[in-house]
């Protein structure tokens, strides 16, 4: 062989080793995690069935790195509804994630690792067999618990068919019908409410839509006295404004009461079914807006007799319908009627269900 020839092959050789180093010491930080050895801790929130979702936190540390896995499952037709990381995080920063779900009222249970492993694996199958967008790199997330193996064949009888959040939500994550098709499906349980969050699935960053119906909100009167028979003059002249400091308010009063809101929702959505009645697509907002209706006229007038509370009660469930806008209006009144049904043959089941499933503070 000449030696030019060889002297080039030599060349190339070692062309060819120096590039391999730099594509092993371009892995990032999550390849070198999932990769390296070393015990994940695993905690996920407890009774999924009560509040729909549970939340996945896990912990790894190998070789130098340290780093958290993420996981949001979601009980009803959405599945894998989440997905994210944090890398060079610390185990007490952790534990701050940890302790604030558990401050929020929502109890964290130390589990296995392949507990953890066939809970995503059947969120994952499930929200692809029905027509749901998988997370942006779940498989990625997923290599810090050492994958979840062959998930097409994972348990999924812990799920429902149903859908319980913002129908635009429901709208973005769908790849496998329309949604204009799919909210027509009787084979799937609908709760849905304006005040759930939206994920905007490309930033992982989460939003929230006023009307994802089409059209505008309006701030104005909106609310047609003339169809709805047991407003008269005096209710009228009775139902506050919604002033800014009264829109907060409102706006905390829902957030703490969203656990208890969605719990009677889908407790409506069966005893209606149960009767051969169609649930109303507003019946988490319709909890909200009795819960929060009576919790105003409460603290409004705590000493007031019972007859006075409830007339502040029916103003304020009128305020409070007036924010939907008109295209739902008419829906919302019907939603409203359902859970006055409910609470017509159970007037406690309000309190029974406060009890139960609780009130987040203020704060969180």
């Amino acid at each position: 062989m000449p030696k030019a020839d060889k002297k080039q092959r030599q060349k190339l050789k070692r062309e060819a080793k120096k590039r391999d180093t730099r594509r092993r010491e371009s892995v990032g930080p999550l390849k070198r995690l999932a990769d390296a050895p070393g015990d994940v801790e695993c905690w996920m929130s407890a009774d999924m069935e009560t509040f729909r979702q549970a939340q996945i936190f896990t912990f790894k540390r190998g070789r130098g790195i340290c780093g958290a896995a993420f996981f949001l499952i979601d009980r009803g037709v959405v599945g894998l509804k989440d997905t994210w990381t944090l890398i060079d995080i610390s185990y007490q920063e952790f534990r701050t994630y940890i302790d604030k779900c558990e401050s929020a009222g929502f109890r964290m249970d130390r589990v296995s690792l392949d507990e953890v492993r066939r809970r995503v694996g059947g969120a994952a199958k499930w929200a692809h067999q029905n027509g749901m967008r998988l997370p942006k790199d779940w498989l990625k997330v997923a290599s810090v618990i050492g994958g979840v193996g062959d998930w097409m064949s994972a348990d999924m009888s812990e799920f429902a068919m149903e859908f319980v959040g913002h129908p635009e939500d429901l709208r973005r994550r769908l790849i496998g019908e329309p949604f204009d098709t799919y909210v027509q499906r009787t084979d799937v349980a609908f709760v849905f409410s304006e005040n759930a969050p939206v994920m905007d699935l490309e930033t992982g960053e989460y939003e929230n839509v006023k009307n994802p119906f089409g059209g505008e909100d309006d701030d104005e009167d909106d609310f047609d006295d003339e169809d709805n028979e047991e407003i008269d003059e005096d209710d009228a002249e009775n139902i506050p404004d919604i002033s800014p400091v009264f829109a907060e308010q409102i706006a905390i009063l829902t957030r703490r009461c969203f656990p208890t809101t969605l719990a009677l929702a889908s407790q409506s959505v069966q005893c209606l079914k149960a009767k051969g009645e169609t649930p109303s697509t507003e019946l988490v907002e319709a909890w909200t807006t009795a819960m929060v209706a009576s919790m105003l006229a409460k603290t409004s007038k705590p000493d007031a007799p019972d007859e006075e509370v409830q007339k502040l009660v029916h103003s304020f469930l009128m305020t409070l319908a007036k924010r939907l806008g008109p295209s739902r209006t008419a829906e919302h009144r019907r939603a409203i009627n359902q859970t006055l049904g409910q609470i017509a043959e159970d007037p406690q089941i309000m309190r029974k269900a406060i009890d139960k499933y609780g009130i987040l503070d203020a704060e969180d």
